[in-house]
């Protein structure tokens, strides 16, 4: 599919809903050198309330022939976990923009487990970071273009962030 996409002005991915794990193989036609785009820490069951950070994680390779089009990332609500770790792969891209509104902000590996009484609840059992140190779990991937869907379009069934995204292809 991405060799195909390579010669087309703009690719946009619909990251709104849990995507299968291909961040990696896609990112290695959208990036023109392999690029650090998270960091972890997990906690040390050693020293309990001390974490360690864990190894760097890196997407796309080396490839001069790395797509040089626009690309757009659509999220919201609906964008978790997973997604939200592919969007911060494929934000290491060039031209890259994401459209869309505040996402979950729920990555990170859950851990699931019963309390007394049979009561049971799940936690992530990892910190997750942009490659600069900032945060993102509660408060989701960086948004470029912030679009809320409007009561007249929700009515009228349009997509308004992929309205704008389409707006922004053919500017």
């Amino acid at each position: 599919m991405m060799k195909f996409l390579l010669n087309c002005k703009a690719i946009i991915f619909y990251l709104r809903s849990y995507p299968a794990n291909i961040f990696r193989r896609i990112s290695r036609y959208l990036n023109p050198t392999k690029q650090e785009f998270v960091k972890i820490i997990k906690p040390d069951l050693y020293y309990p309330g001390k974490f360690i950070w864990k190894d760097k994680k890196t997407t796309g390779i080396n490839n001069k022939d790395y797509y040089k089009g626009k690309i757009i990332l659509l999220v919201n609500k609906n964008t978790i976990s997973r997604s939200e770790y592919t969007v911060m792969s494929l934000q290491t891209a060039p031209n890259v923009l994401t459209i869309g509104n505040q996402i979950a902000g729920a990555d990170g590996t859950v851990s699931s487990f019963e309390l007394i009484g049979g009561y049971k609840t799940s936690m992530t059992s990892l910190g997750v970071y942009y490659q600069d140190f900032s945060e993102t779990q509660r408060k989701g991937v960086k948004i470029d273009i912030e679009v809320q869907p409007t009561i007249h379009g929700i009515k009228a069934g349009r997509d308004e962030i992929l309205e704008k995204a389409i707006k922004f292809v053919n500017e």
